[in-house]
């Protein structure tokens, strides 16, 4: 795969905002590499907000808003017509930037590009998955236009093998049609940045022997409740055990957040200490990372965590059991035990040593499977291979896309 002397081909990315999120930081990276192969990224936006703005812009990546608005109810006529110009504003950026692959990342953004496509001069239509599908459950009506638009798409991927039988099982869809690609970390990009020290922005925290953090936009889906009872239980071990959370208070969680610290009587032992655009160099500041999560796809922050070099504690959900090696890299505990995450905890802190083997292993395994480099080459193997049979190429059972023939 080398770069292409001939005319750049368009690749359309599809996505609801520009928030900080996993599957938006995964398609900037794609996009900043793509030209090195002979692709000319463009983007597709349905509200025109999140901090990733200013990095879409500074790229230089053509980009465009549908201005869509979402917000009626589906028996509201203002609905229909809002929800048909989404799909027509699609379709005008897609011709207009002359697209040949359209690539939408999570639901809605998906749906729309898919309702674009047939009235598009695009030549390949992919839909990418990152979370589990129960937002759909009780709600047949967005099961059943999923599946519509299933038999209008060239593939499907998703980035963990516990997403793939997700899909599998709520979706009509065919197998044939679905690939995993891991996400990909920018191992030289992490290396070179500052690194933070939170016990210095806050004092509360100077003392802290561990530190550990958890990285995720305050959602009732990200489990931090679990993960404040399981702080409390471990401190009456290890009484110098602190914790920090960052991310952004999506959901109007902080209040709750705090007056449960105050219950548990942690306070000065925990800090909410807000979002971040760049979370690359709080990583190092930690001793442990906690991923307490309910549901997830394949989650970023665990990557990242091991290439800081830093051992985990994870919920067994979604794809974090590929990513944190059990026992070798950190630790994968049952969802919403606070119980059994607090052991992990403890065994940890009290074994800095086992702690610091775990980290390094954790490196050594994200360098070895999960580069951004491996991403970015897998995604061009199956885009090539879309344009030029109509088909994925082929894989191993599972079907896991990777850099290079034969790998899994």
């Amino acid at each position: 795969m080398t770069p292409s002397s001939k005319k750049p081909i368009t690749v359309g990315f599809v996505l609801g905002t520009l928030g900080v999120g996993g599957a938006e930081g995964q398609v900037i990276r794609l996009a900043e590499r793509l030209p090195e192969y002979g692709f000319r990224p463009i983007l597709v936006i349905m509200e025109e907000r999140g901090p990733y703005l200013e990095t879409v812009r500074d790229m230089g990546m053509p980009l465009h808003c549908t201005h869509s608005v979402m917000t009626y109810r589906k028996y509201d006529p203002r609905f229909t017509y809002h929800f048909a110009r989404t799909a027509w504003r699609m379709r005008q950026a897609f011709n207009a930037e002359r697209v040949d692959i359209i690539h939408a990342f999570l639901y809605w953004a998906y749906i729309f590009a898919a309702l674009a496509s047939p009235f598009s001069r695009n030549k390949v239509l992919i839909t990418s998955r990152r979370s589990r599908g129960i937002f759909k459950e009780g709600r047949f009506g967005y099961q059943a236009i999923e599946n519509l638009t299933n038999h209008w798409i060239d593939a499907a991927t998703v980035n963990s093998l516990g997403l793939y039988d997700d899909a599998l099982g709520r979706e009509k869809i065919d197998r044939k049609r679905m690939a995993v690609i891991y996400n990909g970390v920018d191992i030289e990009g992490f290396d070179a940045v500052e690194h933070a020290n939170l016990r210095t922005e806050f004092p509360e925290l100077s003392d802290a022997e561990p530190l550990v953090g958890a990285v995720g936009n305050l959602k009732r889906i990200k489990g931090y409740p679990d993960l404040l009872e399981a702080v409390a239980m471990a401190r009456r071990e290890v009484p110098k055990l602190k914790l920090v959370v960052l991310g952004f208070d999506n959901e109007n969680l902080r209040e709750e957040l705090e007056q449960q610290v105050r219950s548990l009587g942690l306070e000065g032992a925990v800090v909410f200490a807000g979002g971040r655009k760049q979370v690359w160099p709080y990583y190092f500041a930690f001793d442990i990372l906690a991923h307490p999560a309910h549901s997830e796809g394949f989650a970023n922050v665990l990557l990242e965590a091991m290439a800081a070099g830093r051992p985990i504690v994870a919920t067994d959900v979604g794809g974090n059991k590929e990513s944190v090696s059990d026992g070798e890299t950190g630790y994968i505990v049952p969802p919403q035990k606070p119980v059994k995450m607090a052991a992990k905890l403890v065994q940890l802190a009290k074994d800095p040593a086992l702690a610091n083997r775990m980290g390094k292993e954790g490196r050594r395994r994200v360098e070895a499977r999960f580069s951004v480099d491996a991403m970015v080459k897998a995604h061009v193997r199956m885009y090539e291979a879309l344009l030029e049979t109509g088909k994925l190429p082929p894989m191993q059972n599972p079907p896991i896309l990777t850099a290079e023939d034969g790998q899994s």
